[in-house]
């Protein structure tokens, strides 16, 4: 087993990018709108139809045990899902963050059918999710997420 951290998230954005609508058993159809790094809808030069998800590789507080000759690994990476409001038309209720709820569900049954990510980690988890609805100055509901890893190995794991 590899344990490339940089494959491990490669992993959890096909999980992610599988997320296709009613079809694929999710609320959510990101329509493989899941990049590797971060996209901000407020920047004027990027033109991303929404809803989109980033996720990427800013790892957060890794911690390694080691065992013998075999280590684990643990670590969060923050990701982001982006979608659309209707604060023009309903400035008393959100849209946006029905639909962020709704993703969250997909996350959390996507990880839960994969959890192991093809092999690439013993264990993926959605751990927390933080939602800010849309405002006047702002028409997109932002959803901000954290995904745990967990890889087991060994040194020659490691090798090129």
């Amino acid at each position: 087993m590899s344990v490339s951290k940089q494959g491990a998230v490669a992993a959890a954005l096909a999980v992610i990018r599988g997320i296709a609508g009613t079809g694929s058993g999710h609320k959510t159809n990101l329509e493989g709108r899941a990049y590797g790094r971060l996209i901000l809808p407020i920047d004027p030069e990027e033109s991303i139809a929404r809803p989109y998800v980033c996720l990427p590789l800013d790892q957060e507080g890794e911690t390694v045990e080691y065992a013998g000759m075999g280590f684990t690994s643990k670590w969060i990476v923050t990701g982001y899902a982006f979608f659309d409001d209707n604060i023009a038309s309903d400035k008393l209720d959100s849209s946006g963050a029905v639909a962020a709820n709704d993703f969250r569900d997909d996350v959390i049954a996507s990880f839960m059918r994969d959890q192991y990510l093809g092999g690439q980690v013993l264990d993926v988890e959605a751990v927390s999710f933080d939602t800010a609805a849309a405002s006047d100055g702002d028409p997109t509901t932002w959803l901000i997420f954290r995904v745990q890893f967990t890889q087991f190995g060994g040194a020659d794991d490691l090798l090129a």
